[in-house]
């Protein structure tokens, strides 16, 4: 196993607010520093009392990318302020050509209507990211600035920059809610193109709202975002020396994926550092995001670099840091090496705005004084990350089926629920499955399951299908436990995770070959295996262990809190 050489791979996804002196930043840094953190990103966000790329605001990052520097810190950029990225803050649709466009359909009439993105978080337009021109824009408000004031750092200081959340969707988000307006994606050619692929005439296709168009049109939708908005900056960070990271939009959900970027895979495919969003920490079976998972891990394949996850942002403000850390592991378990913290906000005047994403994953938090300890666990997971996955089962990605049902709130709902299905019964039968792309080809051997039909459909069978394992993990009854996430490597290493949010140790027994050994896993803990099993590793020994008693409860039972 060849591992890549980094640093440690907690990154603070450090929110930038107020106005900030030299003399701040450098005492601000110098508090990660002392808890070993060496690389953090720059977050621009509501509360920052500075105009977003103003003269100032580039002072204010070359202060912190000089300091980094001085440090011997590493510098991650962030592409937007707040986020959609795609806008420079609205500065890219000061063209009224750059803004994005959609197609409503009213008694078989196809009408051509500006976007409306009224949800707070930037101007109440979109950018059209499917259109090149008012991509190369962005490219030049954002990434070109910043090229031109910070070059000498670039591919040293400046590992890459981060894009937030990127999609053609955001028309279908009044107010912030997630509703459907009625209308298609549309951008400049569309029609020629789409007149290209399929023989047949764009406009006479979305009145009539076919299952041929809906799969024809989101093919072409998936294939210009990943062609015009993730190429084009991938290409950029390619010539200037970093990596592009972040993530998508509604990569949690099946049909939201792929109304937002067509094919989540091959969008993700496009990062040099593929990202994945996982900010309410869910590590439960029932809860966990596997389709996230899978999606960024079926990226992760085909990159030279790992991966990455934004996580934690929702918290709660009060979890403690063993479950911070069970939950890398798990992210880990999918092959992702660096871990954004959000949110570390240099001060908490940016929550008045965004009371619902406060995470103090900074020096303010209690527990800060564990950041080391944390940043040596999650430097070992994020070395097992870098390790191949012995692949039992793949799960095809149904996203025929998906455009199929795209508009069918009954059906739609049920195809992302059989998937889900599958996923955790995959997982708590302790198979080894990996997510692939619907016309992607499978490894010889490994067989593939597929979901064909959401009415006559059922998960035990295709599970059951399945050989029998040679290494299982059992209660003291001999059946298989819930929330348990068992990972096995092509070394013949593996890592038993321990997925439920307690405390309470978990007495378990390895079943490998006619063998047998009693295990003790710790609460949110782990256990290693290494290949020749020789000795199984157990993290945070149970004598070593001590409930702390809180220094204070914060109950949720007055008008005036706010978490």
């Amino acid at each position: 196993m060849k591992i890549r050489k980094q640093n440690n791979p907690l990154i603070p996804m450090m929110a930038i607010t107020g106005d900030l002196s030299r003399g701040q930043i450098e005492v601000i840094l110098q508090r990660y520093l002392d808890k070993g953190i060496t690389q953090f990103l720059m977050y621009p966000r509501d509360g920052c009392d500075v105009p977003y790329m103003s003269e100032r605001w580039l002072t204010i990052c070359r202060d912190f990318i000089e300091t980094a520097a001085a440090y011997g810190m590493e510098v991650w950029l962030y592409d937007e302020f707040n986020w959609p990225s795609g806008t420079c803050f609205g500065k890219v649709m000061e063209d009224p050509s750059y803004t994005a466009q959609h197609v409503m359909v009213e008694n078989g009439v196809c009408h051509i209507e500006k976007t409306r993105f009224s949800n707070g978080r930037n101007p109440d337009r979109y950018a059209d990211i499917l259109n090149p021109d008012a991509v190369d824009c962005f490219i030049r408000l954002t990434h070109e600035v910043y090229y031109k004031h910070f070059a000498p750092w670039f591919g040293t200081v400046i590992r890459g920059i981060f894009t937030d959340e990127p999609s053609f969707l955001y028309y279908n988000h009044p107010a912030g809610h997630s509703i459907w307006n009625g209308g298609y994606p549309y951008f400049k050619d569309a029609e020629i193109l789409y007149a290209e692929k399929t023989g047949r005439d764009l406009f006479a296709d979305m009145a009539e709202g076919s299952e041929a168009f809906l799969h024809d049109y989101y093919d072409l939708l998936g294939e210009r975002f990943r062609k015009v908005y993730v190429d084009r900056l991938a290409g950029w960070c390619k010539e200037h020396g970093i990596l592009l990271t972040g993530h998508l939009m509604c990569e949690h959900d099946i049909h939201g994926a792929v109304s937002s970027s067509g094919d989540t895979i091959s969008a993700l495919r496009g990062f040099t550092l593929p990202g994945m969003d996982e900010i309410p920490t869910n590590t439960s079976v029932d809860r966990a995001e596997w389709l996230t998972f899978g999606t960024v891990q079926a990226a992760i394949r085909q990159s030279e670099h790992g991966g990455l996850v934004e996580t934690f942002a929702l918290g709660p403000t009060d979890i403690p840091p063993a479950r911070i850390e069970q939950m890398i592991w798990l992210e880990a378990m999918f092959n992702i090496d660096h871990y954004l913290l959000a949110v570390a906000a240099v001060d908490a005047r940016g929550n008045v705005k965004k009371n619902g994403w406060y995470n103090p994953m900074c020096y303010t938090n209690p527990w800060f004084e564990g950041f080391p300890e944390l940043g040596l666990s999650a430097a070992e997971a994020a070395a097992w990350a870098q390790k191949t996955i012995a692949a039992e089962v793949y799960v095809r990605l149904p996203i025929r089926l998906t455009q199929k049902y795209l508009f069918d709130d009954e059906k739609k709902h049920l195809t992302h629920y059989r998937l889900t299905e599958l996923f955790r019964l995959l997982t708590r039968r302790q198979k080894q499955w990996l997510l692939l792309n619907e016309d992607e080809p499978a490894p010889a051997g490994i067989p593939v399951l597929e979901i064909t039909d959401v009415d006559d459909f059922s998960a035990e069978a295709l599970v059951n299908s399945l050989p029998a394992r040679s290494l299982r993990i059992t209660d003291e009854n001999g059946n298989l436990p819930d929330n348990l996430f068992l990972r096995e490597f092509t070394d013949g290493s593996a890592v038993i995770l321990n997925l439920e949010d307690s405390s309470t140790p978990r007495r378990l027994f390895i079943h490998e070959k006619g063998t047998n050994a009693e295990i003790l896993l710790n609460g949110r803990g782990h256990f290693l295996l290494d290949p020749q099993r020789t000795a199984l590793q157990v993290v945070h020994p149970a004598e070593f262990c001590t409930e702390l008693t809180p220094l204070f409860r914060l109950r949720m039972d007055h008008l005036n809190t706010l978490r």
